[in-house]
């Protein structure tokens, strides 16, 4: 027993030497830590404490799905911890906890391939210290995913070696949480992967088994007839694997559906190749591979090579290289071998990105790789390959020399630990949890002239690299002025964690009408061009902030002279036109296309306040021509509206529309899921204005309510919980039956 548990000891401490300045108590703060997912993780422990699932965030980008973006791990059991745990220590806490489970499940995966256990620690050494993980520490579903990775692996080996009820269930479980630890990309790699490896080994078997019976190679085909054979009988002995592959996605179906409708309605599908190649391997940052500063480092301040450190990273240490080489060599006819050594290759040849010219040509013909961003990502199949072959190469020394026995496994272990453990902390900026607590200067004079409405930042890429530092050089002179740099910006999603609401931000995966907006809002204020002040009604933004470096808006928006100068990067400027969360307009005109709407908006004729572009394709709203055609006739002056909002999600409007029909508009991201009633009777809502939400209403006065009730949560949560009790109650009930078998035969 103490044999089996000491290889995870030793891991849970290695764990603990690579993270420990989390271990003494820092938190996390760089990149997209501070400017994405620890505003996020507040969000959602506010909403948890107060009994709310997080499904709707008012706080970005005129409102985004929460659950249903495929980087909130709402239905993943470490969220959980945000109902103990402030949302820094929650992170914190889940990225020991992962770190340790890369490690753990890269052992019990390597394991059965290796004779000794000291060549196992080894391999999971590499995975879990690698720069590949340690480097992208600040996107915590990376590293929850990537704990899957090797544990994927083990649970097919279970199924093809020793098939039985627990293995599949194994099995499907491991695809959920795969799944549910919510980074698409790292899943994507893992089951493309792991489908190819699957149908591999059973193929093998299958022609291992074949070949030991007489009567079958007698009757057998040659060539490809017996190819084309052996692949039909792999893809039927492939049948169980499939079901439990289904059964892990149906278990997943409430984190599933949701993220794949935000990806519908999101650009990501209409991403070009170029747009995709953001950050890639070339010869600098693989020579940092031997020699990991040789591009300098954002730790040292010194960082020159193009991107960024840490996409690119995968240093292992010296002596992996060595024993995969070995492996490479000397144990090329083992399968596990070659199947790696291909899968390093390719996820290698990948990281190039449009220069390599594979990630071209698999951009374009495998399905789902044109949804992400950066090539460099599939190192990740590099790092596992070469964790694997460590492991291969370090057992095989020990085998065929005299370098076996403790001392030489250790000496070993002690060879691939120390680099990693050395390097470690330059992918570790960390900060005392007290200055994430830090606040922009400037806030209340920014939460006066807001009030109730919104915030815009339509500059933030300006401030990006200055932020981050000049082309991702340095982590900040000081990790407490660093944090106060940042925050004064209120660059990406800092301004969630002060309650203010935005018209601007940073997500990944955005609603395509906002990203449309957003860009449109960034070309007006390039070129001074008078629409902005439109764009700025339409997403209700009353306060624009912009950097202090003589940029001045478009006409129409007159600068805040009682905003304060001092300990401000800022400059505070408002429109001089009257700005609401909600209004009416007597006039539609239906617009499909999204050309068509950007044109249409950026015509000088249109003022949102007299007429609204209604299109119903964008936010799936059945269409109601009669209606539209009905409000197109009334001509009138608008009625009045007043909005209010207690909690995400959740909007009342009182309207009077007076004694015509009219179209009410509220300043809110139009999406599926979005449901209304107006005077209690369900009405169907459009996407006004290209991005915000519309009402028909007819005359007099009504109470609007709307809900965001998303129907993919409703039927993925729906499939999700059938798919539970089904699997449980099959377990109890196996569990009940071999306990009567039991006690009938004594």
């Amino acid at each position: 027993m103490a044999r089996a548990v000491a290889p995870y000891l030793v891991l849970a401490f290695a764990a603990l030497l690579l993270l420990r300045p989390l271990v003494a108590g820092r938190a996390l703060y760089w990149g997209d830590i501070l400017l994405y997912f620890e505003p996020m993780q507040q969000f959602a422990r506010k909403e948890l404490l107060a009994g709310r699932l997080p499904l709707w965030n008012p706080y970005i980008a005129c409102g985004q799905p929460f659950t249903g973006n495929p980087q909130m791990d709402v239905f993943y059991p470490g969220t959980l911890l945000l109902f103990l745990l402030p949302a820094w220590l929650c992170i914190s806490v889940n990225t020991i906890v992962h770190l340790y489970l890369c490690g753990a499940f890269m052992y019990l995966f390597i394991r059965r391939w290796t004779v000794r256990t000291a060549p196992a620690i080894a391999g999971a050494l590499v995975y879990m210290g690698g720069a590949h993980l340690l480097g992208r520490l600040q996107f915590p579903p990376m590293v929850q995913t990537a704990a899957y990775f090797p544990l994927l692996f083990a649970t097919l080996d279970w199924n093809v070696d020793r098939p039985c009820i627990r293995s599949w269930l194994a099995l499907a479980v491991t695809v959920a949480a795969t799944l549910a630890a919510a980074h698409t990309q790292v899943a994507f790699l893992a089951f493309t992967s792991g489908a190819i490896y699957a149908f591999m080994r059973l193929w093998r078997r299958g022609a291992a088994a074949g070949s030991t019976s007489p009567a079958a190679n007698a009757s057998a085909p040659n060539g490809i007839a017996r190819a084309f054979r052996d692949a039909a009988t792999t893809l039927v002995r492939c049948a169980p694997l499939a079901a439990a592959a289904l059964t892990g996605l149906a278990l997943a179906a409430a984190y599933l559906l949701p993220a794949a409708q935000l990806i519908h309605e999101s650009a990501r599908e209409k991403m070009t190749v170029s747009q995709a190649n953001r950050f890639f391997a070339d010869a600098p940052h693989l020579l940092a591979v031997l020699f990991p500063r040789f591009t300098g480092h954002p730790a040292t301040r010194d960082f020159w090579a193009r991107g960024n450190a840490w996409e690119p990273a995968w240093f292992v240490g010296w002596a992996p290289l060595l024993f995969a080489g070995y492996a490479a060599m000397r144990c090329l006819r083992e399968q596990l071998v070659r199947f790696w050594l291909v899968i390093g290759m390719i996820g290698f040849w990948l990281g190039f990105g449009i220069s390599g010219g594979l990630y071209w040509l698999a951009f374009y013909s495998v399905p789902g790789l044109g949804s992400f961003h950066d090539p460099a990502r599939c190192l990740l199949w590099t790092t596992v390959s070469v964790s694997i072959l460590t492991a291969v190469g370090f057992d095989a020394i020990q085998l065929r020399t005299r370098l076996h026995g403790r001392g030489p496994a250790l000496i070993g272990l002690g060879l691939i630990a120390a680099p990693l453990i050395w390097f470690s902390t330059d992918w570790l900026p960390t900060t005392a949890p007290a200055n994430l607590s830090l606040q922009p200067a400037g806030l209340e004079s920014m939460r006066s002239i807001a009030g109730p409405d919104r915030i815009v930042a339509p500059a933030n890429a300006l401030y990006w690299k200055r932020v981050i530092g000049d082309g991702y050089i340095d982590y900040g002179s000081g990790d407490r002025r660093a944090i106060q740099r940042a925050v004064n910006t209120l660059i990406s999603n800092i301004d969630m964690r002060n309650g203010l609401e935005s018209a601007s931000a940073y997500e990944p995966v955005q609603v395509g009408g906002f990203a449309a907006m957003d860009n449109m809002m960034a070309i007006a204020l390039q070129r001074r061009d008078p629409s902005l002040t439109r764009l700025l009604e339409i997403t209700d933004a009353r306060l624009v902030l912009l950097p202090r470096t003589g940029m001045t808006p478009a006409p129409g928006i007159r600068a805040e002279t009682g905003f304060p100068a001092g300990g401000t990067p800022l400059s505070a400027w408002t429109p001089t036109k009257p700005i609401s969360r909600c209004w009416m307009t007597r006039r539609a005109e239906r617009v499909e296309g999204r050309t068509r709407l950007v044109g249409a908006l950026s015509s000088p004729d249109f003022d949102p306040r007299i007429v609204t572009l209604v299109s119903t394709g964008d936010s799936g709203a059945a269409p109601e021509i009669a209606a539209l055609e009905r409000i197109a006739r009334h001509l009138a002056t608008a009625g009045r509206s007043t909005y209010r909002s207690d909690r995400p999600g959740r909007a009342e409007v009182a309207a009077d529309a007076g004694p015509s029909s009219a179209m009410l508009v509220i300043s809110s991201t139009a999406y599926p899921g979005w449901k209304a009633t107006v005077d209690g009777v369900p009405a169907p809502l459009y996407c006004a204005d290209g991005l915000v939400t519309g009402v028909a209403l007819p005359p007099g006065q009504h109470h609007v309510e709307l809900k965001y009730l998303p129907d993919g949560l409703r039927v993925g949560g729906y499939i999700s919980l059938m798919t539970l009790s089904t699997l449980v109650a099959a377990v109890v009930w196996r569990a009940v039956r071999r306990q009567a078998r039991a006690g009938l035969r004594s």
